[in-house]
This record gives structure tokens, C-alpha cells and sequence, in this order.
């Protein structure tokens, strides 16, 4: 592989991870739209202690961890980054990065579940 179809190689790598972690970010926090545009619509759920309330808090919870995440692997991402332009190894950075996506996605799919039983409670 010559010299240009790895620098290509590498801009469209960079340019997948980018929309990647823009996609984490905004379905976890448009579960936390989601949650708090049924808080207005179930007000009167919400001011009386509802027990299955809970569950919207769990819910609100997971997306949050899942934005908290998103930051995180995006973080790790950069100092990859920073260290293979410095000739540094960073590669466990890349590793950390990954899994902390992967932990992005998964509190997105346990947020989504939760929420689902809140509103199948709720009506």
C-alpha cells in the first residue's frame, strides 16, 4: 500500500470515528429528550409519586452514563491520537476508547429498555 492510500486510509478512519461517536451522542441524548418531554406529558403521574417513577429515573440515568461515555472514549480517542503524532505507543489508549464506546452503546440499548417499561406502566 503506497504512502497516499494510507494517508486516505487514515482521513476516512478518522472521519468514521467522528460520525460514530456524534451518533452515540445524540441517540443518548435524545433518549434524554425523550424522557423529559414525557415528564411533561405524565406531570401528574410524576407529582404524585407514581411507582413505576423509578424506572424513568433509571432510564435518565443509563443515557446520562451514556453521554458521560461518549465524552470519555472521545477523550481516550484524542490522546491516541496525540501519541501516535508524537511517535509515541498510544495503542491501549485505542483499545480503552473502544470499550468505553461499546459502554456507550450498551447503556443506550438498557436506557431504551427501561424506558419502554416506564411508558408500557405509564398507559
Amino acid at each position: 500500500m503506497s504512502n497516499f492510500d494510507k494517508d486516505i486510509t487514515y482521513h476516512s478512519m478518522v472521519d468514521l470515528s467522528k460520525k460514530i461517536f456524534g451518533l452515540l451522542f445524540l441517540a443518548n441524548g435524545g433518549g434524554v429528550i425523550a424522557l423529559l418531554t414525557l415528564v411533561g406529558h405524565y406531570r401528574s403521574y410524576i407529582y404524585n409519586s407514581h411507582p413505576c417513577l423509578a424506572l424513568y429515573w433509571l432510564s435518565f440515568a443509563f443515557f446520562i452514563l451514556g453521554i458521560i461515555a461518549v465524552v470519555l472514549s472521545t477523550t481516550f480517542a484524542y490522546f491516541t491520537q496525540y501519541h501516535i503524532f508524537t511517535n509515541d505507543t498510544g495503542t491501549y489508549k485505542f483499545g480503552v476508547a473502544v470499550a468505553i464506546s461499546i459502554f456507550s452503546l450498551v447503556f443506550f440499548i438498557i436506557g431504551s429498555i427501561i424506558g419502554a417499561l416506564f411508558i408500557s406502566q405509564m398507559i
